[in-house]
């Protein structure tokens, strides 16, 4: 019973990360997932979340709800073995959301294509500082980490930033 509990809260973790990128099919299916495997977890919330998906997706306040929502449910804060509760702002949320779907390298790093290689490390740095998982406790920075990791390593070797 111990496991499927962990497991749900496994999935509720990966449906916030979802929310948080704009993934509805994803947050559903992990949602569902959760309280298939314990049925006394409150997943209310979440899925008001997802609905709010379509109706606002690039507005500030579901995303100010949503964190609102994650606080007040006791998700991230309960005394079941999860860790102290997470604290992020919208800043952070928005970061991630804009990496998680940009697909261009230049993009993410926010820097133009005539550009230095200096300034992509700076742009790099300042970002990576921001997105880190263990600074940024938003949802999904891992994810954005990763795509801004492999942004940074196109665009600093000079053969691969001339195939871009």
């Amino acid at each position: 019973m111990d496991g499927n509990k962990d497991e749900a809260i496994r999935c509720v973790r990966i449906a916030e990360e979802a929310i948080a990128s704009g993934n509805k099919q994803r947050a559903f299916k992990f949602i569902k997932m959760a309280h298939r495997l314990n049925h006394k977890l409150s997943v209310n919330h979440l899925l008001s979340a997802c609905e709010k998906l379509d109706s606002s997706e690039n507005s500030a306040s579901a995303g100010q709800n949503d964190h609102k929502d994650r606080n007040t449910n006791g998700f991230v804060k309960s005394g079941e073995g999860l860790s102290a509760e997470r604290s992020y702002t919208e800043e952070h949320v928005h970061l991630i959301r804009h990496i998680n779907r940009n697909k261009d390298y230049y993009g993410i790093l926010g820097v133009e294509k005539s550009c230095s290689v200096e300034e992509i490390r700076k742009a790099y740095r300042k970002l990576s500082l921001k997105v880190h998982p263990d600074k940024n406790k938003a949802p999904g920075s891992e994810e954005a980490f990763k795509k801004l990791c492999k942004a940074f390593k196109c665009l600093s070797d000079g053969d691969s930033r001339d195939a871009v």
